[in-house]
């Protein structure tokens, strides 16, 4: 049966509806899918993005520490290996003894390096000499001054001195860092000739601050580190991971039960001793004159005595001694502030001026008294 005009108009335009609602359905779940699609991706390039971004931070702090053998060359030219000679007494007469150490080239002017080293590397010596890097010649050098207090020696190498001529184009002072910013876990390197091979090179870290070591004439507050220092290495520099001068290396505990562990001076506490003894030939320090004890928690009468220092010497003529101060006294404050141990009280009258006056606190037994000493200025023989 044939379908009337009227149906197939129906027909085509049920068809024609049909295919429309098809494509705006398709369209609408294009652009739907489309605004979802973007979005996750957009998101995730966000992410992406932020994640490159940790990572060139990452990158530049890796590269920012400069490769260990570019350090080492750089600062190769501001380090001395050290020869001294002393003359002992003995039993059958006077004998030679030689003792090796490690310098650091600090500063110069137009005639001189000024060269930096532990004192006890150069202690009673009667000779110096150092070689350059180039190893070839050693050279006599003259001691400028030192400080037995925190084992800190300066010498002085006359330009016009140096074998080699060439060499005054090479040499340079080394970088001076600053030991307040390190921290424990930082890269640390050590320098030195030790055992009498120039210029050795261990890598450590940081493995503590403000080590207390005692040296009966003073407390040295030093950086801890387990960079290999050896014998030899007295007097050479401890490095940050930008070849900056953070440390002075100095002491090593020798004990077959303890491994890696040795300790620097840190750089940012004699800086200006080291200008004093360059510009004085001497440390300008205050002082009043004693050296404590290296006993602590002693049990006086059945009662420990109490937090401060014991005073085991006190110096001839020393403000301590015209202003009554005994041995066996106990400092236990200063100026109204408690001192817990040598330490405090040392650190406390070095942040003093020369002719401060200081009201000392101690403790007697069975009493306690009080002095006004006024501070003098040290003086310290050149060769100590």
């Amino acid at each position: 049966m044939k379908k009337s005009n009227s149906e197939r108009a129906l027909l085509i335009i049920a068809v024609i509806l049909y295919t429309i609602l098809i494509a705006i359905t398709v369209t609408l779940t294009i652009k739907t899918f489309d605004k979802f699609f973007n979005n996750d991706v957009n998101e995730n390039k966000e992410v992406i993005i932020k994640y490159e971004s940790k990572q060139n931070d990452k990158v530049k702090e890796i590269n920012d520490e400069y490769d260990l053998a570019d350090i080492v060359e750089n600062i190769d030219k501001s380090i001395v290996s050290i020869k001294s000679e002393s003359i002992e007494k003995g039993f059958f007469g006077d004998y030679s003894v030689e003792s090796s150490g490690t310098g650091i080239i600090y500063s110069e002017t137009d005639n001189y390096y000024y060269i930096v080293t532990n004192n006890h590397v150069i202690d009673n010596s009667t000779n110096i000499t150092i070689k350059l890097f180039d190893n070839e010649a050693d050279i006599f050098v003259d001691l400028v001054g030192a400080d037995k207090n925190t084992d800190i020696a300066v010498l002085k190498l006359k330009k016009d001195d140096i074998v080699n001529k060439d060499d005054n184009s090479e040499i340079k002072p080394i970088t001076i860092g600053s030991s307040s910013n390190i921290r424990v876990g930082d890269t640390a390197i050590a320098i030195g000739n030790a055992y009498g091979y120039s210029n050795t090179v261990t890598k450590g870290i940081v493995s503590a601050l403000n080590r207390n070591v005692d040296t009966r004439l003073n407390i040295l507050s030093l950086i801890q580190t387990d960079a290999a220092i050896n014998e030899g290495n007295s007097g050479g520099p401890l490095i940050d991971k930008y070849g900056n001068l953070i440390g002075i290396n100095t002491i090593k505990i020798v004990d077959t039960t303890v491994e890696g562990i040795g300790f620097a001076i840190p750089i940012d506490s004699v800086k200006p001793l080291i200008e004093d003894i360059i510009q004085y030939n001497k440390v300008k320090r205050p002082y009043i004159g004693i050296i404590f004890s290296k006993y602590t928690n002693i049990i006086y009468n059945n009662e420990p005595l109490p937090d401060g220092g014991i005073i085991a010497e006190i110096i001839e003529n020393s403000p301590a001694e015209k202003n009554g101060l005994q041995m066996y006294d106990v400092i236990t404050s200063i100026d109204n502030i408690s001192m817990k141990d040598p330490s405090d009280i040392i650190r406390y009258i070095f942040s003093k001026s020369i002719g401060d006056t200081i009201n000392i606190k101690v403790y007697r037994p069975n009493e306690e008294d009080y002095f006004d000493i006024e501070l003098e200025l040290e003086e310290i023989n050149i060769n100590n």
